[in-house]
């Protein structure tokens, strides 16, 4: 089999000098690509994209919802819960539009959504950063 090439394709050189610092430098550079940015507003939260689409999932997930995220054995079971809570919350043209994301785009959405969780799992109730400790 003969390897296509194009011009973005590395020398032998590069192959031979490649080393952790230029992976961490291709890493770091890769990952800015696909970074999501998000916003809390009401009872969801809003994702803007790298390619400027914006999506929103419930803060207020039914158990089924929860469970069907929390359980998920591996990123592709992810991809659908999440893409059927989307489906279900803003409608199929939201989600078909997520479902033609690059995969790691989606992926870091599931990752910030259920850090959001967490966080606000975390989050002392009723009281507010200027509130007096009890």
């Amino acid at each position: 089999m003969v390897a296509k090439t194009s011009s973005d394709a590395p020398t032998v050189e590069e192959f031979d000098t490649w080393d952790e610092k230029k992976e961490t430098e291709a890493l770091a550079k890769a990952a800015q690509q696909y970074f999501v940015h998000h916003v809390i507003k009401g009872d969801s939260v809003w994702y803007l994209t790298p390619y400027g689409h914006v999506y929103h999932l419930p803060l207020n997930l039914s158990i089924d919802d929860f469970l069907a995220l929390e359980e998920a054995a591996s990123d592709g079971d992810q991809i659908k819960a999440v893409t059927r809570i989307l489906e279900s919350f803003a409608g199929k043209s939201e989600a078909n539009l997520l479902r033609k994301e690059p995969m790691l785009v989606t992926l870091a959405i599931i990752g910030d959504y259920g850090e959001t969780f967490a966080k606000i799992q975390g989050a002392p109730l009723g009281k507010s950063a200027d509130s007096p400790s009890a």
